[in-house]
Protein backbone atom coordinates (compact mmCIF):
# COMPACT_ATOMS: atom_id res chain seq x y z
CA UNK A 1 0.00 0.00 0.00
CA UNK A 2 1.08 3.44 -0.39
CA UNK A 3 2.43 5.37 2.66
CA UNK A 4 0.70 8.33 3.88
CA UNK A 5 0.36 10.98 6.83
CA UNK A 6 -2.96 12.43 6.17
CA UNK A 7 -5.98 11.32 5.77
CA UNK A 8 -7.77 9.85 2.52
CA UNK A 9 -11.42 10.33 1.77
CA UNK A 10 -12.38 8.19 -1.16
CA UNK A 11 -16.15 9.86 -2.77
CA UNK A 12 -18.40 8.13 -5.03
CA UNK A 13 -20.66 10.83 -6.82
CA UNK A 14 -22.87 11.48 -9.82
CA UNK A 15 -25.17 8.36 -11.14
CA UNK A 16 -23.97 5.37 -13.11
CA UNK A 17 -25.35 4.77 -16.93
CA UNK A 18 -25.36 1.50 -18.51
CA UNK A 19 -25.63 1.56 -21.94
CA UNK A 20 -27.90 -0.42 -24.47
CA UNK A 21 -25.91 -0.10 -27.44
CA UNK A 22 -22.76 1.61 -28.51
CA UNK A 23 -25.03 5.08 -28.53
CA UNK A 24 -27.28 5.09 -26.33
CA UNK A 25 -27.85 4.29 -22.67
CA UNK A 26 -30.01 4.47 -19.50
CA UNK A 27 -28.97 6.95 -16.44
CA UNK A 28 -30.33 7.97 -13.55
CA UNK A 29 -31.16 11.18 -11.89
CA UNK A 30 -27.38 11.25 -10.07
CA UNK A 31 -25.36 14.70 -10.89
CA UNK A 32 -22.69 14.64 -8.76
CA UNK A 33 -23.45 17.81 -7.14
CA UNK A 34 -23.77 16.76 -3.50
CA UNK A 35 -20.84 14.71 -3.79
CA UNK A 36 -18.83 17.64 -4.88
CA UNK A 37 -19.26 19.93 -2.03
CA UNK A 38 -18.83 16.89 0.20
CA UNK A 39 -15.12 16.84 -1.34
CA UNK A 40 -14.87 20.26 -1.01
CA UNK A 41 -15.35 20.11 2.44
CA UNK A 42 -12.88 17.78 3.14
CA UNK A 43 -10.63 19.27 1.05
CA UNK A 44 -10.65 22.57 3.43
CA UNK A 45 -9.29 19.81 5.80
CA UNK A 46 -5.66 20.50 6.59
CA UNK A 47 -5.47 16.92 8.02
CA UNK A 48 -6.83 15.24 4.55
CA UNK A 49 -4.21 14.44 2.02
CA UNK A 50 -5.70 12.50 -0.02
CA UNK A 51 -8.89 13.13 -1.73
CA UNK A 52 -10.27 10.30 -4.40
CA UNK A 53 -13.63 11.41 -6.41
CA UNK A 54 -14.96 8.58 -8.15
CA UNK A 55 -17.40 10.14 -10.32
CA UNK A 56 -20.00 9.51 -13.22
CA UNK A 57 -19.79 10.49 -16.59
CA UNK A 58 -21.06 13.84 -16.76
CA UNK A 59 -21.05 14.79 -13.04
CA UNK A 60 -20.58 18.00 -11.28
CA UNK A 61 -16.54 17.59 -9.94
CA UNK A 62 -14.95 19.28 -7.36
CA UNK A 63 -14.09 23.14 -7.39
CA UNK A 64 -10.67 22.20 -5.08
CA UNK A 65 -7.59 21.18 -7.05
CA UNK A 66 -6.73 18.56 -4.52
CA UNK A 67 -9.64 15.85 -5.52
CA UNK A 68 -8.31 13.08 -7.51
CA UNK A 69 -11.04 12.73 -10.38
CA UNK A 70 -11.87 9.60 -11.70
CA UNK A 71 -14.81 8.54 -14.25
CA UNK A 72 -16.78 5.32 -13.31
CA UNK A 73 -19.62 5.83 -16.07
CA UNK A 74 -20.86 1.93 -15.41
CA UNK A 75 -21.29 0.07 -12.42
CA UNK A 76 -18.79 -2.74 -13.24
CA UNK A 77 -16.38 -0.43 -13.97
CA UNK A 78 -17.18 1.16 -10.77
CA UNK A 79 -17.14 -1.93 -8.40
CA UNK A 80 -13.67 -2.37 -10.30
CA UNK A 81 -12.25 1.07 -9.54
CA UNK A 82 -13.63 0.90 -5.81
CA UNK A 83 -11.72 -2.34 -5.58
CA UNK A 84 -8.14 -1.65 -7.26
CA UNK A 85 -8.57 1.59 -4.87
CA UNK A 86 -9.41 0.02 -1.83
CA UNK A 87 -7.08 -3.21 -2.02
CA UNK A 88 -3.81 -0.33 -3.26
CA UNK A 89 -4.23 2.57 -0.27
CA UNK A 90 -5.18 3.06 2.87
CA UNK A 91 -8.40 4.84 2.36
CA UNK A 92 -10.22 6.57 6.07
CA UNK A 93 -13.71 7.21 5.08
CA UNK A 94 -15.52 6.14 2.27
CA UNK A 95 -18.97 8.48 1.34
CA UNK A 96 -20.65 6.05 -0.97
CA UNK A 97 -22.76 8.98 -2.65
CA UNK A 98 -23.61 7.87 -6.43
CA UNK A 99 -26.65 6.81 -7.74
CA UNK A 100 -25.79 3.09 -8.48
CA UNK A 101 -28.16 1.58 -11.08
CA UNK A 102 -29.68 -1.22 -9.75
CA UNK A 103 -29.99 -3.06 -13.26
CA UNK A 104 -28.04 -3.40 -16.39
CA UNK A 105 -29.07 -4.38 -20.09
CA UNK A 106 -28.23 -8.56 -20.98
CA UNK A 107 -29.86 -7.89 -23.66
CA UNK A 108 -32.11 -6.17 -26.74
CA UNK A 109 -34.52 -8.05 -28.78
CA UNK A 110 -37.02 -7.53 -31.52
CA UNK A 111 -40.63 -7.70 -30.31
CA UNK A 112 -41.40 -10.70 -33.27
CA UNK A 113 -38.30 -13.03 -31.50
CA UNK A 114 -40.36 -12.87 -27.95
CA UNK A 115 -41.96 -15.64 -28.27
CA UNK A 116 -38.72 -17.90 -29.24
CA UNK A 117 -36.84 -16.59 -26.60
CA UNK A 118 -39.64 -17.58 -24.05
CA UNK A 119 -39.80 -21.11 -25.64
CA UNK A 120 -36.32 -21.74 -25.63
CA UNK A 121 -35.79 -20.49 -21.69
CA UNK A 122 -38.77 -22.90 -21.03
CA UNK A 123 -36.99 -26.21 -23.07
CA UNK A 124 -33.97 -25.43 -21.10
CA UNK A 125 -35.32 -25.64 -17.52
CA UNK A 126 -37.21 -28.76 -18.86
CA UNK A 127 -33.91 -30.25 -20.11
CA UNK A 128 -32.70 -28.88 -16.26
CA UNK A 129 -35.27 -31.05 -14.33
CA UNK A 130 -35.01 -33.77 -16.85
CA UNK A 131 -38.59 -33.79 -17.58
CA UNK A 132 -40.15 -34.58 -21.38
CA UNK A 133 -42.73 -31.56 -21.80
CA UNK A 134 -43.63 -28.65 -19.71
CA UNK A 135 -45.09 -25.03 -20.26
CA UNK A 136 -43.59 -22.21 -18.63
CA UNK A 137 -46.99 -21.62 -16.50
CA UNK A 138 -45.55 -25.22 -15.16
CA UNK A 139 -41.92 -23.93 -13.72
CA UNK A 140 -41.79 -24.14 -10.14
CA UNK A 141 -38.93 -22.36 -9.79
CA UNK A 142 -39.27 -18.62 -10.89
CA UNK A 143 -35.55 -17.67 -10.26
CA UNK A 144 -34.70 -20.64 -12.55
CA UNK A 145 -37.04 -19.87 -15.42
CA UNK A 146 -35.89 -16.21 -14.96
CA UNK A 147 -32.25 -16.87 -15.50
CA UNK A 148 -33.12 -19.15 -18.27
CA UNK A 149 -34.79 -15.89 -19.66
CA UNK A 150 -31.95 -14.07 -19.79
CA UNK A 151 -29.46 -16.75 -21.16
CA UNK A 152 -31.60 -17.57 -23.81
CA UNK A 153 -32.46 -13.61 -24.93
CA UNK A 154 -28.61 -13.39 -25.64
CA UNK A 155 -28.68 -15.81 -28.45
CA UNK A 156 -31.02 -13.11 -30.45
CA UNK A 157 -29.37 -10.19 -28.77
CA UNK A 158 -29.79 -7.34 -31.74
CA UNK A 159 -26.21 -5.61 -30.54
CA UNK A 160 -24.36 -8.67 -31.80
CA UNK A 161 -25.87 -7.32 -35.12
CA UNK A 162 -25.36 -3.68 -34.29
CA UNK A 163 -23.78 -1.07 -33.23
CA UNK A 164 -26.31 1.15 -33.33
CA UNK A 165 -29.65 -0.79 -33.16
CA UNK A 166 -31.65 0.82 -36.12
CA UNK A 167 -35.42 2.53 -35.68
CA UNK A 168 -36.16 -0.56 -38.49
CA UNK A 169 -35.64 -3.32 -35.57
CA UNK A 170 -38.98 -2.41 -35.06
CA UNK A 171 -40.23 -2.25 -30.77
CA UNK A 172 -37.25 -3.72 -28.98
CA UNK A 173 -37.64 -5.42 -25.56
CA UNK A 174 -35.02 -4.49 -23.88
CA UNK A 175 -33.74 -7.97 -21.25
CA UNK A 176 -32.31 -5.99 -17.82
CA UNK A 177 -30.36 -7.84 -14.88
CA UNK A 178 -29.30 -7.24 -11.44
CA UNK A 179 -25.84 -4.99 -11.23
CA UNK A 180 -23.74 -5.81 -8.50
CA UNK A 181 -23.91 -4.30 -5.20
CA UNK A 182 -21.02 -2.11 -4.45
CA UNK A 183 -21.77 -1.04 -0.59
CA UNK A 184 -21.61 -4.51 0.77
CA UNK A 185 -17.75 -4.40 -0.57
CA UNK A 186 -16.78 -1.60 1.06
CA UNK A 187 -16.57 -2.83 4.74
CA UNK A 188 -14.77 -5.72 3.65
CA UNK A 189 -12.35 -4.31 1.36
CA UNK A 190 -11.49 -1.34 4.30
CA UNK A 191 -12.21 -2.80 7.61
CA UNK A 192 -11.08 0.44 9.35
CA UNK A 193 -12.63 2.71 7.48
CA UNK A 194 -15.43 5.14 8.22
CA UNK A 195 -18.07 4.06 6.02
CA UNK A 196 -21.20 6.57 4.99
CA UNK A 197 -24.00 5.29 2.95
CA UNK A 198 -27.20 6.80 1.47
CA UNK A 199 -30.50 5.50 0.92
CA UNK A 200 -32.50 8.02 -1.82
CA UNK A 201 -36.52 7.12 -1.71
CA UNK A 202 -39.26 8.86 -3.30
CA UNK A 203 -42.39 10.20 -1.37
CA UNK A 204 -42.58 7.88 0.96
CA UNK A 205 -43.53 8.53 4.73
CA UNK A 206 -40.41 9.50 7.26
CA UNK A 207 -40.85 6.41 9.27
CA UNK A 208 -40.81 3.93 6.25
CA UNK A 209 -37.40 6.03 4.92
CA UNK A 210 -35.51 5.41 8.28
CA UNK A 211 -36.55 2.09 8.87
CA UNK A 212 -34.75 1.52 5.05
CA UNK A 213 -32.31 3.25 5.56
CA UNK A 214 -31.48 1.61 8.72
CA UNK A 215 -31.95 -2.03 7.23
CA UNK A 216 -29.16 -0.50 4.77
CA UNK A 217 -26.42 0.70 7.78
CA UNK A 218 -27.26 -2.94 9.57
CA UNK A 219 -26.63 -5.20 6.54
CA UNK A 220 -23.49 -3.30 5.16
CA UNK A 221 -22.23 -2.26 8.39
CA UNK A 222 -22.33 1.26 7.61
CA UNK A 223 -20.83 3.97 10.26
CA UNK A 224 -23.55 6.57 8.65
CA UNK A 225 -26.35 6.34 6.49
CA UNK A 226 -27.78 10.08 4.68
CA UNK A 227 -31.30 9.20 4.29
CA UNK A 228 -33.91 11.43 1.75
CA UNK A 229 -36.28 11.73 0.02
CA UNK A 230 -36.33 12.82 -3.56
CA UNK A 231 -39.32 14.99 -3.33
CA UNK A 232 -36.93 17.24 -1.48
CA UNK A 233 -34.63 17.11 -3.98
CA UNK A 234 -36.87 18.23 -6.78
CA UNK A 235 -38.34 20.67 -4.95
CA UNK A 236 -34.92 22.52 -4.31
CA UNK A 237 -35.08 21.93 -0.98
CA UNK A 238 -32.80 19.03 -0.26
CA UNK A 239 -33.54 17.47 2.99
CA UNK A 240 -30.85 15.19 4.08
CA UNK A 241 -31.24 12.56 7.48
CA UNK A 242 -28.00 11.73 8.79
CA UNK A 243 -28.64 8.60 11.01
CA UNK A 244 -25.71 6.71 13.34
CA UNK A 245 -24.55 3.88 13.79
CA UNK A 246 -25.10 4.06 17.35
CA UNK A 247 -28.86 5.98 16.74
CA UNK A 248 -30.68 8.83 16.48
CA UNK A 249 -29.52 11.06 13.49
CA UNK A 250 -29.55 14.98 12.93
CA UNK A 251 -31.47 16.74 9.71
CA UNK A 252 -29.46 19.31 7.34
CA UNK A 253 -31.60 21.26 5.01
CA UNK A 254 -29.88 22.28 1.81
CA UNK A 255 -26.57 19.99 -0.01
CA UNK A 256 -23.76 22.55 1.73
CA UNK A 257 -25.25 22.09 4.92
CA UNK A 258 -25.71 18.01 4.32
CA UNK A 259 -21.94 18.10 3.11
CA UNK A 260 -20.71 19.92 6.43
CA UNK A 261 -23.03 17.74 8.70
CA UNK A 262 -20.98 14.68 7.05
CA UNK A 263 -17.65 16.11 7.46
CA UNK A 264 -17.88 16.92 10.53
CA UNK A 265 -19.95 13.52 11.51
CA UNK A 266 -16.98 11.66 10.37
CA UNK A 267 -13.82 14.25 11.64
CA UNK A 268 -15.97 12.82 15.14
CA UNK A 269 -15.68 9.52 14.47
CA UNK A 270 -11.87 9.65 13.41
CA UNK A 271 -11.50 11.38 16.93
CA UNK A 272 -13.33 8.29 18.28
CA UNK A 273 -11.45 5.77 17.01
Amino acid sequence: MKKQSGRTVLITAGGTSEPIDNIRSISNTGTGTLGSIIADAFAADPQVESIIYVHGRGSVLPRSERAECIEAAYTQRLQDTIRKILTERRVDAIIHSMAVSDYCVKSVVRSEDLVKVIEKAGKSCCAAEDQACCTTEEQSNAADFNSALLEASCGFDLRDIYNKIPSSAGTPVIFLQPTPKIIPELRQLAPESVVVGFKLLDDVAQEELFSVAKRLMEKNDCDFVLANDYTTVKAGKHTGYLMARGGGYETFVGKPAIAEGIYQAVKKAWRQK
